[in-house]
């Protein structure tokens, strides 16, 4: 599913470029051509022992010169020993990049020893690109500025509603990590101070129950709605601006997409959302700042620092991945 939700149209712009690309995961992939490897899983488990001879032998057999990892599992079981070939890891973000403790210990200690077999690096905001400059600054690396892209046709560019009331999103799964009760506390600080807006809460997870709940308790229902899940693309064009609240991300796809379609973009300073290309920071947890903001902005307006879609897409990203494995082996970086 992993590769699914990140691959498909990479692998079809390397391969219209004439790239062999054999895909392989832990479960059935739609990508034509891809292979299961059954001890691979994406989180830690006690088969993952039988993972690395897996992926030994899927590089033996099918003449790979490159293995480009997208989890964590499959990045660590393909680096744990030798497999025939470069490993390059994508990282789609340190889960415990900004937090501390025994585990967050345990966790770089590992990737610490890892990085010995590693050929490169692709990382996709700047506290893990900074986190591997310090500890493994001989190891080649790349960011991607836009993560793996967007389908810029889906989430193309339009013109701003118009509607009597400034429309709001906030999209995510309802988990503590997301902190969807933030976006409940914005909004009836943006009530107590009088300003009128519609926030529309798209997402589903356990903390739904607790949402619908404190949103009746304050009294905000004609204010706040719980959609559960929507599809963005569908939404995006109906809304003037994002909001978001989560305690960090890898980065975060939906601002990205809002971004794309041309959306005012209002968060908290965070790992991985403070690289969204004309997102508007407040530091974390302040709700007040992050309402004032959403006041102070003419949401009616187009945002002047809105970013090039194409900086965005799916095809400038599977570029830059496939010319850095080039150059990866070639020993060009």
């Amino acid at each position: 599913m992993t590769l699914d939700g990140f691959f498909p149209e990479i692998v079809e712009h390397w391969r219209e470029a004439g790239v062999e690309v054999r895909p392989a995961a832990g479960t059935a992939s739609s990508i034509t051509g891809s292979e299961v490897l059954p001890a691979l899983t994406r989180r830690p488990h006690p088969r993952n022992v039988l993972a690395t001879g897996q992926v030994r032998d899927w590089v033996r057999r099918r003449g790979i010169d490159v293995v480009l990892t997208n989890t964590a599992t499959a990045s660590a079981v393909s680096r744990a020993a030798p497999v025939g070939c470069p490993v390059v890891y994508f990282c789609h973000g340190l889960h415990w990049n900004n937090k501390a403790g025994p585990t967050s210990l345990f966790w770089r200690a590992t990737e610490n020893l890892l990085l010995r077999r590693t050929a490169g690096v692709v990382t996709i905001n700047s506290d893990d690109e900074a986190w591997f400059a310090r500890h493994a600054p001989g190891v080649p690396r790349t960011r991607l500025t836009a993560g793996v892209g967007l389908d810029i046709k889906t989430f193309a560019r339009t013109e701003l509603p118009r509607t009597e009331v400034p429309q709001l999103a906030w999209v995510g799964e309802y988990t503590r990590r997301k902190r969807p009760l933030e976006a409940v506390r914005v909004a009836e600080i943006l009530v107590r101070r009088g300003h009128d807006f519609r926030l529309h809460m798209l997402g589903d997870g356990a903390l739904r129950p607790e949402v619908e709940a404190e949103v009746r308790r304050r009294g905000l229902g004609s204010h706040v709605l719980v959609h559960g899940q929507v599809r963005v693309a569908e939404v995006l064009p109906s809304v003037h601006g994002v909001i978001h609240t989560a305690s960090w991300e890898g980065l975060p796809r939906v601002l990205l997409e809002a971004a794309a379609v041309g959306r005012h973009i209002v968060a908290y300073d965070v790992k991985g959302v403070r690289d969204i290309p004309g997102a508007r920071l407040v530091p974390d947890l302040d709700a007040e700042g992050l309402a004032e903001q959403l006041q102070s902005i003419d949401l009616t307006a187009p945002d002047p620092d809105l970013v090039d879609p194409d900086q965005l897409s799916s095809v400038h990203a599977s570029d830059q991945i496939r010319v850095f494995l080039e150059d990866v082996l070639a020993g060009r970086v």
